[in-house]
């Protein structure tokens, strides 16, 4: 028997919207967890009420659509199906540079928020151009799973990284899935930047509240030196003398210029649905120490009261990542070097001997006799 919904205020929502003639601000402080036997677990997200769900931001606000259908994400991704894509995406990395990103700790994930300028000053923000699919659409977030929310081939991996783009256009979302593999155990210098950055915030929070109750009083100082423009180049791997243009990019992650699609949703309530999404289907190798660093600051956050570290009371088992969802494989497609041959830095890469996608169709020999 389908569940009954509670009333929804997307009307008064909007109506304040309209009183105010100003775009008003929701805070994420959507209340769920992951805990399979909780009220507020992911078997009742439809239950939980999203409201203030800060998605709500860059689309119309809706109501709760965490019970919609076979078409919930994630999935588990087993690379099939004819590509609908004739080219990568194109990306830019736009020019807000990296120390206008804000980096927060939130209880489903490690958030870093990138600045979006006005629509008409695209221009500036880091962006992408989706095959066959949308014009330059900006990207918002980037969150970190801990362990990953999308499984490659029947495997879960360490953690997952998801780039979240605002595209207007559809009233929806468009993400790309980037899975980190540790079990090489080689440090990502990339990841590296967003890892201290989580830290500093970490940090500064512990900082800020024993300087609340006046148990120190010092100003907080950075633990990690802000790098100097050489040495952002040297890390994302670009020139710094370029002018107007970022010293970062969002989409230096990305692992291979190939990626299995499907639509699905968000993986958070409001589980917003018609969200695009795009998993790398190679990984991005990490360290351990780089994911258990993160995983840190994501399960033990600052207690308000005594200014301890205590327990992420949202995870389960150490995880914040929703379960795999019933997915139509029909849905699913992959590209390969079969569809696009690599452009730009990926002519330069050397992929690994086990990565399918980067090698040339192999030609049946013809039978002799």
């Amino acid at each position: 028997m389908r569940k009954m919904r509670r009333p929804h205020s997307t009307n008064i929502r909007s109506l304040l919207q309209s009183a105010f003639l100003v775009p008003i601000i929701f805070a994420d402080d959507v209340r769920f967890n992951y805990d399979p036997s909780s009220s507020l677990g992911p078997p009742n997200w439809d239950r939980v009420d999203t409201r203030t769900s800060e998605y709500f931001n860059y689309v119309t606000p809706g109501r709760n659509e965490c019970d919609e259908g076979r078409d919930q994400s994630p999935i588990d991704v087993m690379p099939r199906g004819t590509c609908y894509d004739d080219h990568q995406f194109w990306t830019n990395r736009g020019a807000n540079h990296f120390d206008t990103v804000e980096f927060s700790i939130l209880p489903h994930s490690l958030r870093a928020k990138l600045r979006v300028p006005p629509d008409e000053e695209i221009s500036l923000a880091a962006r992408a151009d989706f095959s066959n699919l949308s014009e330059w659409v900006p990207a918002i977030y980037v969150d970190v799973k801990i362990p990953s929310e999308h499984y490659l081939k029947g495997k879960q991996y360490a953690a997952e990284m998801q780039i979240t783009h605002a595209w207007k256009k559809k009233d929806s979302f468009i993400n790309v899935s980037i899975l980190l593999d540790s079990t090489h155990d080689k440090p990502n210098p990339r990841v590296e930047e967003f890892v201290r950055e989580w830290e500093e915030t970490y940090y500064k929070t512990k900082h800020d509240c024993r300087q609340k109750y006046n148990t120190i009083k010092e100003d907080y100082q950075r633990t990690y030196p802000r790098r100097t423009p050489f040495e952002m180049a040297q890390i994302w791997d670009h020139p710094d003398d370029v002018p107007g243009k970022a010293d970062w990019d969002v989409y230096g992650f990305l692992p291979t210029p190939w990626y299995c699609g499907y639509r699905g949703t968000l993986t958070v309530p409001p589980c917003k649905v018609d969200v695009i999404w795009r998993v790398a289907d190679w990984p991005l190798t990490v360290s351990v120490e780089q994911v258990e660093r993160m995983r840190k600051v994501l399960l033990n956050p600052i207690v308000e009261e005594d200014c301890s570290e205590g327990r992420n009371e949202v995870a389960f088992e150490g995880g914040v990542n929703r379960p795999v969802q019933v997915q139509n494989d029909k849905r699913l497609w992959c590209c390969t070097r079969e569809n696009w041959k690599p452009k730009y830095r990926w002519i330069y890469e050397r992929f690994d001997d086990e990565y399918e996608s980067w090698r040339p169709k192999r030609e049946t020999p013809p039978i002799t006799y």
